[in-house]
């Protein structure tokens, strides 16, 4: 966690993002991660009924956009990152549109590895998971809250087990750059607010148009604040 990154900055990533970034970072180059991510997104853009045009536009879009650009230039990995969480989002949902519960162990090692990403995606997970999960039975809540914690600490270990003090914990938690900017209870509201309105999620389209307003809310009250 004190290991500097490539722009000379200690890292933000929680453990899953470091399993994400090892087959890219032992192909000796970290950035090819967003080359990774765009060919997920056109293959699934090119599965998808979505008319020609709409595909085309959409890739038209997302390679024109200088927030992309200055990504895939410094090779940062927050626009991927929030991709495959997207793109798996739509996998679970068209494969057990049903019972997005099915099964929920399976489901529960996805869950932790992406919330050991980033804490941003948490919330397109809650507005997704969160209905669903309170209408489950016992038994499934049971083995979908075991599961998270059991594959939180499994993919949490390798980090746990490096860790030499807890002061060195404080010093370098990746939670001092993810939050640093905004105000905690502004933090606090965009994680509370997608447990409230994910019972009025109804597809993946709603989701993701949620997420979107969240997000960008906070973003932009953030952004405020600090100019101010």
């Amino acid at each position: 966690m004190d290991k500097q990154n490539h722009l000379g900055q200690t890292s933000s990533n929680l453990p899953g993002l470091f399993y994400i970034g090892h087959p890219f970072y032992l192909l000796s180059d970290v950035g090819l991660l967003q080359a990774f991510v765009f060919g997920l997104i056109a293959y699934t853009l090119y599965k998808s009924s979505f008319t020609n045009f709409s595909k085309t536009m959409d890739l038209f879009l997302l390679l024109k956009s200088p927030a992309y650009l200055w990504e895939v230039f410094v090779k940062s990995d927050l626009m991927s990152n929030l991709f495959l969480v997207l793109l798996f989002i739509m996998f679970w949902s068209k494969k057990y549109q049903q019972n997005l519960f099915k099964k929920p162990f399976t489901l529960s090692f996805f869950c932790s590895f992406f919330m050991l990403t980033r804490g941003v995606v948490l919330i397109p997970l809650i507005l997704f998971l969160f209905d669903g999960f309170i209408k489950s039975r016992s038994i499934v809540k049971m083995k979908f809250i075991g599961g998270l914690l059991f594959f939180s600490v499994l993919i949490s270990l390798p980090v746990l087990i490096s860790i030499p003090s807890i002061d060195f914990v404080l010093e370098h938690n990746p939670f001092n750059h993810q939050a640093k900017y905004a105000p905690f209870l502004l933090i606090v509201l965009s994680l509370l607010i997608p447990f409230v309105i994910s019972r009025y999620q109804k597809d993946v389209k709603a989701v993701f148009y949620s997420s979107f307003l969240i997000i960008t809310t906070f973003l932009f009250a953030t952004f405020s604040i600090n100019i101010y």
